[in-house]
């Protein structure tokens, strides 16, 4: 169950880059897609993507661009993987027949996929793209202080 992937991956990334710079108002799509090596094409698909799912909202005009519908603090990792994945991504069905759902063996598997299951989507939304942002600021500085040594 990996709810990371590569879709889930660029929509965090692009997300990430427009709360780091959103002081400096719109950010133009082939900007993102420079600074976070992401294919424009596939770019604009995850933008539309989060655009519809209320997160992203674009400006027309020269100075157009991309920026964030809400505050980073109010979008959580969970909120981009459920626009990229579907509601239902955090959870599985596992294939279970009626013998399979007797069998003690069946329960007590169902119920650490369960937990594991339960863990992951906490994870997922009480971490939000301000933490991100305040994560990746923190890695920033340590690699110019590492830099200047």
């Amino acid at each position: 169950m990996s709810v990371f992937n590569a879709k889930v991956e660029y929509a965090l990334r692009a997300v990430l880059e427009l709360a780091a710079r959103e002081t400096e108002g719109a950010v133009h799509g082939h900007e993102i897609a420079a600074r976070q090596a992401i294919p424009e094409p596939f770019l604009d698909q995850l933008l539309s993507t989060l655009r519809r799912a209320g997160m992203v909202r674009s400006i027309r005009g020269p100075a157009g661009g991309y920026v964030l519908s809400r505050q980073p603090s109010q979008i959580t990792v969970g909120d981009v993987v459920r626009a990229c994945n579907g509601q239902e991504c955090l959870h599985s069905a596992p294939p279970e027949g009626a013998a399979a759902r007797s069998l003690a063996s069946a329960r007590v598997i169902r119920d650490v996929r369960e937990r594991v299951e339960q863990a992951v989507a906490q994870i997922l939304e009480e971490t939000t793209i301000r933490d991100l942002v305040d994560q990746r600021r923190s890695l920033d500085e340590a690699q110019v202080a590492m830099f200047h040594i």
